[in-house]
């Protein structure tokens, strides 16, 4: 599967090294005991009037007051070891296109989309996940759809940060733009996205960024709320995943046939973007199972993740390796619902 390695011995080192400060860090942030809401709050005009670095003085001091410890710097680099590690695994295939490409460019092959609508929808359909963009949220949490505590679905953030969600929240606001919101998820930002672009105030890459989040509801770690950092599986599982869509062979048939079949199935149009995108995450759920994995059984900062987390990390390089059963199935189910979903979205706005 690999031309010479999935990985640098280094970098798996580092990947390693950095997992163990992340669950030190989470480990910290979930210890606290009580954490005041009202000491949070702050007033949007006076906040307009600052500096970065007064905000950041600000937030550490309302953190401080809000959770009786100083767990600012803490929660900065637990974002910061987030971003690290998902461009220290993507670093390698920098010169591949993304999956979402392949999914997109297939999706508009289906539909036989004109070159004038193509255009766009490829310059876009990766632009969340861009680097400098604050797409990525604090830790992509925007990105993820599925089960949270019982009887709700959101990011994950509120699975794995409970307490903890609402110093999130504040540094969100005050670092991205106070109408940001911690609760952004992938199902709610195609919606936002999709309406955007059919609105009087379209804009054009509003599409491509309506349909990367779609297809981040195909996903089995974004649907089941597995994020790539403390489960790095996700990182190895989505390089394996670029590598057969690009290399082969394909585990996978697309075809006017099957996504006939799929839209008359599925019974429900994107005209009607929240009750198609719930409808594409419920199928997908059924994809979940193909990747889970013991580790996902722990949460960061407990001595069981950190007992596991080394030796799934080589379990995981030697799955991109040499390749995996399970993760093969998984692909072979996803990746065409992502491209017939995406040509869905297409066709519905070829046709409006």
């Amino acid at each position: 599967m690999c031309d010479v390695t999935s990985q640098q011995d280094n970098s798996l080192s580092t990947l390693k090294r950095n997992m163990k400060d992340f669950s030190m860090l989470a480990g910290k942030v979930n210890s606290i005991a009580k954490i005041d809401g009202r000491r949070l709050v702050f007033r949007k005009s006076a906040v307009s009037r600052m500096d970065q670095d007064e905000i950041n003085l600000l937030l550490a001091d309302k953190m401080k007051a809000a959770s009786k410890i100083d767990i600012y710097d803490d929660i900065r680099k637990l974002i910061r070891l987030t971003q690290e590690s998902y461009n220290l695994l993507t670093q390698s295939y920098t010169d591949k296109k993304s999956t979402h490409f392949f999914i997109t460019l297939a999706a508009l092959n289906l539909v036989s989309a004109p070159p004038d609508f193509r255009d766009p929808l490829l310059e876009n359909c990766t632009y969340p996940d861009e680097a400098w963009h604050d797409l990525r949220d604090l830790i992509f949490e925007g990105h993820f759809f599925g089960d949270t505590v019982p009887g709700k679905k959101g990011n994950f953030i509120e699975k794995y940060y409970p307490k903890a969600m609402v110093l999130f929240k504040a540094l969100k606001k005050l670092t991205h733009g106070v109408k940001e919101d911690i609760h952004e998820n992938a199902l709610e930002n195609f919606v936002k996205y999709y309406e955007e672009f059919m609105s009087p105030r379209r804009k054009d890459e509003s599409l491509g960024i309506a349909v990367h989040y779609l297809q981040d509801l195909t996903a089995p770690h974004h649907v089941g709320n597995y994020p790539a950092v403390p489960y790095v599986d996700h990182f190895f599982f989505e390089k394996y995943a670029n590598q057969i869509v690009w290399e082969g062979p394909h585990p996978f048939t697309i075809d006017m046939g099957r996504y006939n079949a799929f839209k008359n199935a599925l019974g429900v149009r994107p005209a009607d973007p929240e009750r198609f995108a719930a409808a594409i995450y419920e199928r997908s759920k059924e994809f979940v199972p193909y990747i889970e994995t013991s580790l996902h059984r722990e949460t960061a900062g407990t001595k069981e993740y950190l007992r596991k987390v080394d030796g799934a990390i080589d379990e995981y390089n030697d799955r991109f390796c040499n390749g995996n059963d399970q993760w093969t199935d998984a692909i072979r189910e996803a990746i065409p619902l992502a491209v017939y979903a995406s040509a869905c979205l297409f066709e519905t706005v070829l046709q409006s």
